[in-house]
């Protein structure tokens, strides 16, 4: 199945493009919700042995290149653009951003330390969930099919 449909005078499928408009959406909203828990965000960076200066740019690092796979995996490659679609990409975005920095925490520390940072992470998942939703009705407004 060819997902990438026709391509526009830009050379960029709209496919792509949604998948990087997703991305960029997802690190915004990652970074202005953990600017907001800043205290939080600097001590879970320290905790995690990561630089503390900028925290929520650090902790938000990389939720762009997941933001734009999950985004292609789940909405452009199967061509599903609901609402619900759009939660469960926030969800699995954050899901999956979480996943990489629990591996770092193992790395660096123990189980103990994931288990203390249950709540957060749960925090955290439940609003990124709510954030698909926007990008989705986004998607379905500004469509590029014909």
């Amino acid at each position: 199945m060819d997902t990438a449909g026709p391509r526009p005078a830009s050379g960029l499928a709209p496919a792509a493009k949604w998948s990087m408009y997703a991305g960029a959406y997802a690190f915004l909203c990652g970074t202005v919700l953990l600017l907001l828990l800043g205290p939080v965000a600097r001590t879970v960076a320290s905790v995690l042995a990561a630089p503390t200066d900028f925290p929520a740019l650090v902790l938000a690092g990389p939720i762009p290149v997941v933001g734009v796979v999950v985004w292609w995996a789940v909405v452009e490659r199967r061509d599903a653009r609901s609402y619900l679609v759009g939660g469960a990409v926030g969800l699995l975005t954050a899901a999956f951003t979480v996943l990489l920095w629990a591996l770092w925490a193992l790395f660096v520390w123990e189980l103990g330390l994931l288990l203390w940072a249950g709540v957060l992470v749960l925090f955290l998942l439940a609003v990124s969930g709510i954030a698909g939703v926007p990008l989705m009705y986004a998607r379905r407004r500004l469509d590029d099919r014909p």
